[in-house]
């Protein structure tokens, strides 16, 4: 509130008009508004506070406060470093480990197919064998009908014998195609194996950097984490110092060692003195 519209409410007040609720808030939220205003004023201008005899207190607490904090911030900046490092620790061991591992996964991709080829072409051996199985069944049991009718069934008797004989020869095919599979599978599954081997101890050293990295990443963050916490109560600390020396410097705006101290942020000190001035109009105001 300014000294204009001050002297308006005043003589409006001597009519009645009072309006004190208005009055009432407005100076709860200039208060407000001073506060911080004085926070922001004692952070700028404490420094200078040193030969103001009612501020030594707050003064020195406050140097002791900015000093561990100096502290601590250089300890986060340090941690800081250790985790940037880590994580490029922890990315150089990534990308090694798939360089490492690159060649290994194209061939066990590669002896994937193949297996899984092989396992086809069996499926389809085993099948063929079995239908001719079930065929040689068909005729073995069409010849002993055979030979058990009467009349002659000669022709057909001959007919099916050598039909047997070539589905035995077709049986003794598959089987050995069966058998030559199985042992390309298992020769192939035995390749897969040493190459999965290989690929794992090749990676052995890479994943140890890894695991280190994300180790010390770990506690970087968790330091980080306790400094930051540190720096928390600290700066609230400060802060209540902060307003102590700005409350001062506002109410004794007059004395010349206040004045020196703020000789540098003027313009803040102005602020809070029109909010400090309009609060106590506000307060007049409202009968306060």
């Amino acid at each position: 509130m300014t000294r204009t519209r001050y002297l308006i409410a005043s003589l409006l007040r001597a009519f009645g008009v009072t309006r004190k609720n208005k009055r009432l808030t407005d100076a709860a939220y200039e208060m407000h508004l001073m506060q911080d205003g004085e926070e922001i004023l004692g952070a700028f201008c404490w420094p200078q506070t040193e030969p103001i005899e009612d501020l030594e207190t707050a003064y020195w607490n406050l140097r002791r406060l900015e000093k561990e904090k100096q502290e601590i911030l250089s300890k986060v900046r340090a941690a800081e470093e250790i985790l940037g490092g880590a994580h490029q620790q922890k990315f150089d061991a990534i990308t090694s480990g798939r360089e490492k591992e690159s060649p290994f996964n194209d061939r066990i991709a590669t002896l994937n197919t193949k297996i899984k080829e092989l396992t086809i072409d069996h499926d389809a051996c085993m099948s063929r064998a079995l239908a001719i199985k079930k065929r040689h069944e068909a005729f073995k049991m069409k010849l002993q009908v055979l030979q058990n009718e009467p009349g002659n069934h000669e022709p057909e008797i001959q007919e099916c014998l050598k039909k047997l004989a070539s589905l035995r020869q077709d049986f003794t095919d598959e089987k050995q195609a069966l058998a030559t599979l199985k042992e390309r599978i298992a020769a192939t599954k035995e390749k897969l194996k040493n190459y999965r081997e290989r690929a794992s101890k090749s990676l052995q050293g890479s994943n140890a950097k890894t695991s280190e990295a994300y180790a010390r990443i770990s506690e970087a963050n968790k330091d980080i984490s306790n400094h930051r916490a540190k720096l928390a109560l600290i700066e609230d600390e400060q802060a209540v110092l902060y307003r102590e020396v700005g409350h001062f410097l506002n109410l004794n705006a007059r004395r010349r060692d206040c004045q020196n101290a703020c000789r540098q942020h003027r313009a803040i000190l102005s602020q809070v003195q029109l909010l400090l001035a309009s609060v106590r109009r506000n307060r007049a105001l409202a009968g306060q």
